[in-house]
């Protein structure tokens, strides 16, 4: 084995040893220019971020778009404000490479207020956590801390390089309003997971 091969080994199995595991992959990253929310822990790792905040009239949206075999996810977060209201006039989110394919319409089949909808959505004993898609999403908090809403998605088929996921339009206190959508792009980095 060359030096340097051997030193990349015997970093990789120590990094290993302490619960890091390495992953390379093809992951989507945010237009330059967003707001990122948030990033892998990783200090080791380029910094990929767990979504893109984006705002309509002080309702925040972290959205994430995700790459899974042959096809991907969607997730978003909602952070209503106490005393505010949103409420989904929709129920697809659509993935869109603006490049002439057909756009993705993912349907999102309830609101939870849990923080994984993917599994929240398949798991019987959290579907007190959900709500139908229109239902209003009023602000509040629990022990001092505010609570999120959540909905997800999957689609088949090619995930696309560049895509601009655009959410369901909303109403905002009752007055009709959009989100903009959100541009991503999938890139190969190397990262870790677990305790790095």
């Amino acid at each position: 084995m060359k030096p340097r091969a051997a030193g990349l080994a015997v970093v990789l199995a120590a990094l290993a040893s302490a619960g890091c595991v390495p992953v390379a992959g093809r992951f989507y990253f945010p237009d330059p220019a967003s707001t990122v929310a948030g990033d892998t822990n990783c200090t080791f790792a380029p910094r990929i971020p767990r979504g893109v905040r984006i705002e309509r009239d002080g309702i925040v949206a972290i959205v994430s778009l995700v790459a899974r075999g042959q096809g991907g996810e969607v997730e978003v977060r909602f952070d209503v404000p106490v005393g505010r209201v949103l409420a989904l006039r929709g129920d697809r989110v659509r993935v869109d490479a603006r490049d002439g394919t057909p756009a993705i319409d993912v349907t999102i089949p309830k609101v939870s207020e849990v923080d994984t909808p993917l599994h929240a959505y398949d798991a019987p004993a959290l579907t007190k956590n959900l709500r139908p898609v229109d239902a209003p999403l009023e602000g509040r908090m629990r022990s001092g801390i505010a609570l999120h809403y959540w909905i997800g998605g999957r689609f088949d088929g090619t995930a696309p390089d560049v895509a601009w996921v655009t959410l369901p339009p909303v109403t905002i206190d009752g007055r009709p309003d959009a989100f903009p959508a959100v541009r991503f792009e999938r890139r190969f980095a190397l990262t870790f997971v677990g305790d790095c």
